[in-house]
Parts: structure tokens; sequence; C-alpha cells
């Protein structure tokens, strides 16, 4: 119940301050990325998706506590990293802090990037993708399969750390991606709006900050793009194929919103998202 109350906790508190409270609202409104939102009955379904991804990773909790107190974990102890978490010191959590980021965004990045192969997003990854226009409850709406594979990075870790770096990086990834998907934002903050783009193009983007993608080159980069025409228009047509599993309507090369929205979100993301010859304009909203 600890990881399902603490996800309830904040991403629900999150979720009534930017897109229920009337009061919050209009203060943050002007920030929201796409200015429509989704429809009440996605968000329920994202709600119920999310919970059944914190149980799954309650079930691999559930698994690393037994080991640790029966004495088969960790595998491996550090000789510089102290056991017992009332004994670690500033420095530790430096390095440890660094250390799980790094980590986490490597397995994010690469784990993402292969559920965006055709047969893993037709069958799996498109749940997640339902969210074209994401809130604080679409970060962790995935299918069970995704889940498990997402939050197998702390689990991967189990062996090697001790059980108090464990837990801090499993409640990472239950909270972490509230930010990602909050769908608030400056678009002169390009780390902020990282995960956003992704939401809106679906084949660039795939790394939880801008690291990895820039080494590989899928970072989305309009002015780039325009250079490399041939692999942008690879990209769209394959942008296109995955909108159409996720249930948006595609028209003569444009895609509109998935039928789980509103008319105003189909007209906005329509408008985002689409342009001939596989090219996409960045702007997902208007500029002011």
């Amino acid at each position: 119940m600890e990881n399902l109350g603490s996800w309830a906790v904040i991403c629900g508190a999150a979720y009534l301050i930017l897109y229920v409270l009337p009061m919050t609202v209009e203060i943050v409104q002007s920030s929201k990325f796409n200015p429509a939102y989704p429809s009440a009955r996605l968000v329920l379904k994202e709600a119920l998706r999310s919970a059944r991804g914190v149980i799954l990773c309650t079930a691999y909790d559930v698994l690393v506590n037994e080991g640790t107190r029966r004495g088969q974990l960790p595998m491996f102890r550090w000789s510089v990293l102290s056991e017992n978490v009332a004994t670690v010191t500033a420095t530790e959590v430096i390095v440890v802090g660094v250390a799980l980021y790094l980590w986490g965004d490597f397995h994010f990045y690469w784990s993402h990037r292969s559920l965006h192969q055709p047969t893993l997003f037709r069958w799996v990854h498109k749940v997640h993708h339902e969210s074209y226009n994401p809130d604080p409850l679409s970060g962790l709406s995935m299918h069970p399969i995704e889940s498990l594979v997402y939050f197998s990075s702390c689990v991967l870790l189990a062996p090697v750390v001790p059980l108090w770096v464990f837990r801090v990086f499993k409640v990472s990834l239950i909270l972490a991606p509230i930010n990602g998907h909050a769908g608030h934002g400056s678009w002169e903050d390009l780390a902020g709006t990282h995960h956003y783009i992704h939401h809106a193009k679906f084949n660039w983007n795939y790394g939880s900050s801008p690291l990895w993608d820039r080494l590989c080159g899928t970072v989305f980069d309009e002015a780039r793009l325009s250079q490399v025409k041939e692999k942008a228009q690879l990209q769209a047509a394959l942008a296109m194929e995955q909108a159409r599993l996720c249930g948006a309507v595609v028209v003569d090369g444009k895609r509109s919103a998935p039928k789980e929205t509103t008319e105003g979100a189909a007209a906005d993301h329509s408008k985002a998202d689409s342009a001939p010859h596989g090219h996409y304009n960045l702007r997902t909203r208007n500029r002011h």
C-alpha cells in the first residue's frame, strides 16, 4: 500500500492542481502545451492502468525485500557504500543520485526505443500513446508488459546495491513520470518539453532526458530534419502508422486526435502534428 498510496497522493494532487481546481487551473492554463483537455473517460483509464502498474512494481518490491530478508540480496557489496540508511553520508547521496539518474536514463531510452519497433508498438506500447495530450496520470498508463519492463530497471539493480538504494530508485520511478507528462511548461525549456514532443511526434525523443537522443541522433530538431529529408519522411511515415494504431484518424497525410478526445482537441492536434511530406511542425500550440 505504501507505493500505491504515495503515487495516489502526489499524482492525484498534481492532477487536481493542473487540471481540476478552477483557481489553480486558471493560473497555469497559459503554460499548457495543448490548450485542449483529455476526456474524463481517458483519464479514468489512465488512472486504472497506472494503479495496475504500481501494483506490479509492488510485486517486484515484495520479491526484493524477501530476498534481502533471507540474505540473498544484494549479491555484491560495495565497501564504500553504507548498508544502513542511517549511516549514509552526503557524498554517498550525491554519488548514488548521479549514478541512478544515468542508469535510469540509459535503461529508459533503450527499452522505450525498443517498444517503438512495429510489433511491440502494436501489441504493447500503443496503450501508452493513447495519451497523445498527456496529463499527470498518463506517466504510468501502460500495458502490463510495459510496466514490468519499465520497473525492471530497479530490480536489475537489486543484486548489486543496498536495499535503501533500491527503494529510493523505486520511488523515483513511480513519481518521476509526473513531470514529463504534466502537459505544462515553457517552449523555451527544451528539457521540459522533451517528452511532451515525443507524445506528439512518436518517433523522436525516446529518452527521459535529451542525453541519449543526442548521442543516438533521435532528438527532435526541426532545423536539422530539413537537411535530412529522407530520414524525416521515414520517421514520419512510421509515426503516422503508430498514430493509426492509437486510434487517431489520418486523412491525406494529416493526423487528427484519437476518438477519446473532444473536437477542440482534435483540431489542435491535427494542426500541430500534421505536415505534408512527413515533415512536422514543432509548434503543438501557438507561442505568444
